[in-house]
Formats: C-alpha cells, structure tokens, sequence
C-alpha cells in the first residue's frame, strides 16, 4: 500500500551498539531502536563550502596509511579493493587503535564509528559483526553502528 510519504530513517544515539539494514531496520535481535528522531533517507548532501573544514588529524595507529594518507576527525573514508587485500583490517584496527581518545571522559575527543558493508554475504557479515561487538564488549567501545546493505535487500534501493 502507498502511504505517499518519502523513506525516513532514525538517527541518533540509539544506533550506537546495533545491526541495521539500508533502512534503518534493526538485524540485530535487540529490538526496536530508540532514535531521538528520523530524517529523510534522500537529504541533498551540502556542498563543500557550507561543509566546517576537517582541521584535526585522526591517527590510524597504522604507520604507512598515516603517512600517505592524511585523514581528518569528522571525515567519511572509503576503504576499497580487491578481494582478500585487508580492507576490513584496515577499518577494524583504525577502530581499535582509538580507544585512548574514547578512554576519556571529554565528550568532544571521543570517535563516533559507522562501520558500512556494501553487498557482503550474510555469513561474512555475521561473522564481523560477531568480531567487532566481541572486541567491543572487551573494549568498552559501544561507539560504532553497523549498516549492512545485503544484496538481497538491494534490489529495491533504487526504486525508493
């Protein structure tokens, strides 16, 4: 049935510690998310002078991509490759490597993680899911959000 309205998803800290689909469903098991509110899926991305320029270095703990790469605080990084090269590494231990920031008990240092996987089959994603709140619970970090686009979700994305 169409209800004539354009696709919302929830945002806010309730995402931090779950599982959801494109659509801001939760996969997790845990049950309905607590989002302060929900925004629509299609907002027009600002361009780059209404942007706050990234003034702030982030430390990947990885020595090669911290001198190649410079990477800012509050900056979206894209992670692609081949097969098997180590993207999911790479991602998992920039996560890990902040936990000194998150440590702390000053709100603004603190790292805030969405963690997007893009056409994984549903027993890879499991198992990093698996990996990454194990490594959380250990961790205390409770900071990072997973979003999982699977590819059978996928074939209506473009239609919405």
């Amino acid at each position: 049935k169409c209800t004539g309205q354009i696709v919302d998803v929830p945002i806010g800290p309730g995402l931090l510690g779950c599982v959801v689909d494109a659509l801001g469903n939760p996969i997790d098991g845990k049950g309905p998310i607590e989002a302060i509110e929900c925004r629509c899926a299609s907002l027009k991305v600002p361009g780059i002078l209404p942007r706050h320029s990234v003034n702030q270095p982030m430390m990947t703990g990885l020595k090669p991509i911290n001198a190649l790469v410079s990477i800012g605080r509050d900056q979206c990084e894209l992670i692609i490759g081949n097969h098997q090269t180590g993207k999911t590494f790479i991602a998992i231990n920039t996560i890990l490597n902040q936990k000194c920031w998150n440590d702390g008990r000053d709100e603004e240092k603190k790292f805030f993680y969405i963690y997007v996987t893009v056409g994984q089959k549903h027993s890879t994603v499991a198992q990093l899911i698996k990996t990454l709140f194990w490594i959380a619970v250990g961790l205390h970090l409770f900071n990072c959000f997973v979003l999982c686009f699977i590819p059978n979700a996928l074939i209506f994305i473009p239609y919405l």
